[in-house]
């Protein structure tokens, strides 16, 4: 590939787009899961890097949050 020379290695660019995808796109870890054509969630996981922000975010944005 040719980005070794970077510090750039095809893990690492994996990990990077499945991390972009899930946190600017759509977070949406099922649609990560399938572009990294993972069978199961916890392989995804791994790829999908995430901040307490963003999980927090994510539990005020479900309907059932408001539910009292």
């Amino acid at each position: 590939m040719g980005l070794e020379q970077y510090g750039y290695t095809a893990h690492t660019l994996r990990h990077t787009s499945a991390t972009i995808m899930y946190k600017y796109v759509n977070q949406d870890i099922l649609l990560v899961k399938e572009f990294l054509g993972h069978k199961s969630i916890e392989s995804t996981q791994i790829y999908v890097h995430t901040n307490n922000e963003s999980i927090k975010n994510a539990v005020l944005k479900n309907p059932l949050a408001n539910i009292a």
